[in-house]
């Protein structure tokens, strides 16, 4: 979880389709939106995007990051919660599968959250979330994966039971391997600047 360590608090969404196909339906939503921004292609720095904690709210320009991963296509904002409007818009659009992954370390923001949202045909098919609003709370929606280890979840303290490494543990169990620095570092892509 080296990327973690210099962040804090990582939002990312994995997008089951091929960059090209992504992009264009990321461009065409955005549109429909009718966002006013700048969309540039190359070799994406995600520290451009976001470096350091994500920032609450939307008062502030938006960033956003789709990395090609070959098989896949990884969306990163400068969002708390990661525009997952917008992997649940794509999942709707491409009719396939979307991830959404929330973790934090131990330094946690005011709202810590460890979370996962899968999307299938624009459809939440599955949702597992431990966060703090005022004490902790763990939640999930929808059938287990195979690929989740559903014993943590009935742990007593509930703050253990879907932690930032449940977190990354599950997303590379998924073909995800998003606490790796290397996911994020040297990709091609799309970089959208959110004009205000």
């Amino acid at each position: 979880m080296d990327f973690l360590n210099d962040r804090h608090f990582v939002v990312v969404s994995c997008i089951r389709m091929p960059f090209a196909q992504v992009a264009l339906a990321f461009e065409q939503q955005i549109q429909q939106w009718g966002y006013s921004c700048l969309i540039s292609r190359g070799n994406i720095d995600v520290n451009s995007v976001c470096a350091g904690r994500p920032q609450v709210g939307g008062a502030h320009s938006m960033h956003v990051a789709l990395l090609d991963q070959g098989t896949f296509t990884a969306m990163f904002t400068n969002y708390s919660e990661g525009w997952d409007s917008m992997a649940y818009c794509l999942s709707k659009a491409l009719d396939c599968d979307a991830f959404v992954f929330t973790f934090c370390d131990d330094r946690p923001p005011e709202y810590p959250r460890n979370a996962f949202n899968m999307y299938r045909n624009g459809k939440l098919f599955r949702h597992v979330a431990v966060s703090y609003e005022g004490n902790w709370i763990f939640y999930e929606q929808g059938e287990p994966l195979p690929e989740e280890d559903v014993s943590f979840y009935k742990r007593k303290i509930k703050r253990e039971r879907f932690d930032a490494v449940a977190v990354c543990n599950l997303a590379s169990k998924l073909g995800f391997n998003i606490g790796s620095a290397d996911f994020y570092r040297d990709k091609q892509g799309l970089l959208m600047l959110q004009q205000r």
